[in-house]
């Protein structure tokens, strides 16, 4: 048994440093790499959740007919996608507003155009915007932005709206930015399409 341990008869096995030998030094050595492995981990995963929700994309789409709007964003810039409905370039008017945000690994300029054509009865114009990294939007695609490039998407489009009535509309992923500018700004509506299953992923995390 002794020699099992690492030990010789006679000796004492209170002795720490004798007793660090053979497997035990090993399974020491062992023990550290794995902790210097999880360190290292912990700092790899600090981005996961951007990684394993968002899907931008960055190449090139047709956007049949919208127009491109660049609004200034974190040093960079946010892109937004404008259309008309017909009886709005008809007319040369506008009487509403609705601001678009999309779902994940969607982009704007794909679907504007043909929304604003679904509002052929009104003079209505459509705003979409690109989340920061998907299209041309300046900046990597992070999770913490969403919100802040909502509220600027919608400041820039109040000051072109004046008083006219802004709607906000999002699908899937856009719903989160929906809500949190209607919680902070004033709108006249808001759309809520395929929302994420927003009580049950607090009731997860949170076991409210």
């Amino acid at each position: 048994m002794f020699e099992t341990m690492g030990l010789h008869r006679g000796e004492r096995t209170a002795d720490p440093e004798r007793r660090l030998t053979g497997s035990n030094h090993e399974t020491q050595k062992h023990l550290g790499a794995r902790s210097s492995g999880l360190l290292l981990c912990g700092d790899w995963t600090r981005p996961l959740p951007d990684r394993l929700i968002l899907f931008p994309t960055t190449g090139p789409i047709g956007a049949a007919g919208a127009t491109r709007k660049a609004v200034p964003f974190a040093g960079g810039e946010l892109e937004i996608w404008q259309a008309a409905s017909r009886l709005a370039r008809k007319t040369g008017r506008t009487d509403a507003y609705v601001l678009r945000f999309y779902g994940n690994a969607d982009r704007a300029e794909h679907w504007v155009a043909a929304e604003a054509e679904m509002w052929n009865d009104r003079a209505i114009e459509v705003w979409g915007g690109n989340y920061p990294g998907f299209g041309s939007s300046t900046g990597p695609a992070r999770l913490a932005t969403l919100g802040p490039a909502a509220l600027t998407a919608f400041d820039a489009l109040q000051k072109v709206a004046g008083d006219r009535p802004i709607v906000v509309f999002g699908t899937s992923l856009g719903t989160t930015v929906a809500l949190d500018i209607a919680a902070q700004r004033r709108v006249a509506g808001l759309i809520l399409q395929n929302p994420p299953p927003i009580r049950q992923m607090i009731l997860r995390q949170f076991g409210w």
